[in-house]
């Protein structure tokens, strides 16, 4: 993530004028839908999901071990490559290709005070349709674990960031993965309300090209494994200019464990970004490493914006969210 904010803050003492008109020549391509096709789950994963029998804190349906889910990745990871025959490493790391072990010591252990975020039930509405979407990177011995943030539309989709989908510092789409609803992460496991399986990926084709956060907006299709099926948060296309009382969800890179929320006032974006995004500036709304690709709610509980991108920067810290335009909201519900 600091690289990508090193570059913005590049771009932003370079803007002018023509740079703004030739980046307008990129917008058609954000009605472009680029797919990916994820490599799906055997019966193996059905047999490592067991019962939750520790329902002391009312949430959780089934859960799954530590032990289980390593060696669940490491043969699936032989099974894509039958011809590797070393041990298989798997490789933490958040939707902005930050290792999460980095993002713990910046941050002190489970803090990143003075951020205004806060921990909250992933039970109830909206939060239990907030999800945390892992995806598999099979690189050279390597599974490479990204997680990001998503949320429920109907049976089939969720929305997220484009940079949750398709990564250009790995390579592209993932191998495989999974999304979890209702996730608690124990140190002997996760335990989970539903857990669906990653089938199409979806980004738009400026993204994938130009890696712009104008166009910062992708989706996945899913098929549901386990568990019960969660609500369906609306998207509120084309908001106005300015919201108050937002709010935005999210599993943070620094503590994975549980959802995080905060909540303030947003106004629309630079023109770096074509208006295309909502900024809240000075700590007022928070997006972590991590929450990538979570959803920004109005007072309505309807979806007004993606969890994009942060600048921390002297004069302070500003947050983006990529808007419901036309192009995000038709991709999505696709």
């Amino acid at each position: 993530m600091k690289k990508r904010f090193l570059v913005l803050l590049l771009l932003l003492g370079t803007l002018s004028v023509s740079n703004v008109a030739r980046a307008e020549d990129f917008k058609g391509d954000s009605a472009e839908t680029v797919t990916h096709e994820y490599q799906q789950p055997d019966e193996e994963l059905d047999a490592i999901v067991k019962p939750n029998v520790n329902r002391s804190s009312g949430e959780g349906q089934y859960f799954i071990s530590n032990e289980d889910w390593e060696a669940y990745r490491e043969n699936q990871y032989k099974k894509s490559d039958p011809s590797f025959k070393g041990s298989v490493k798997v490789e933490k790391i958040t939707s902005d290709d930050v290792p999460i072990e980095a993002i713990e010591k910046e941050n002190n252990g489970p803090t990143i005070s003075p951020f205004a975020l806060s921990v909250v039930p992933s039970t109830g509405f909206p939060n239990a349709s907030v999800g945390q979407a892992v995806f598999w990177y099979n690189q050279n011995g390597t599974i490479k674990e990204l997680s990001g943030s998503v949320f429920k539309v109907n049976d089939r989709n969720v929305g997220t960031a484009g940079h949750c989908v398709y990564s250009h510092d790995l390579g592209g789409f993932a191998t495989s993965g999974t999304v979890f609803f209702g996730k608690q992460q124990t140190s002997s496991g996760v335990i989970f309300d539903s857990m669906y399986s990653l089938t199409v990926g979806r980004t738009n084709k400026d993204w994938v090209n130009v890696g712009n956060f104008r166009s910062d907006f992708g989706a996945i299709e899913m098929r549901l494994i386990h568990g019960s099926i969660p609500r369906n948060l609306s998207l509120y296309k084309n908001p106005p200019a300015s919201v108050n009382n937002v709010r935005n969800f999210g599993y943070p890179g620094f503590n994975q464990s549980v959802l995080n929320s905060s909540s303030g006032n947003v106004v629309t974006g630079s023109i770096l970004f074509l208006h295309q995004t909502f900024e809240a500036h000075n700590n007022t709304v928070i997006s972590a490493f991590g929450m990538s690709g979570g959803p920004l709610v109005n007072s309505s509980n309807q979806v007004i914006g993606i969890n994009s991108y942060r600048m921390d920067y002297g004069t302070g810290t500003t947050s983006g969210f990529m808007k419901m335009t036309n192009e995000t909201y038709n991709l999505i519900l696709q």
